[in-house]
């Protein structure tokens, strides 16, 4: 098997940026529309954010999340 090491860089790369988590939230964002949200009523114009951090640590996305 020949190994691209060019790969091999930018997935090191990117493992260390998704442990690092130096950006815990995303930039704010408002609502474009009503919408439920995990059982969560979200009205448009409300202010919102993703907390990064939650999906970077998620079993569900990452085997080993740590």
């Amino acid at each position: 098997m020949i190994f691209d090491e060019e790969l091999g860089n930018e997935l090191k790369i990117q493992e260390i940026q998704r442990l690092g988590n130096i950006v815990t939230i995303n930039l704010f964002r408002r609502a474009a529309e009503d919408l439920q949200l995990g059982g969560v009523t979200i009205r448009k114009g409300q202010t919102v954010t993703a907390q990064i951090s939650m999906v970077m640590d998620d079993e569900k996305y990452f085997e080993e999340p740590n």
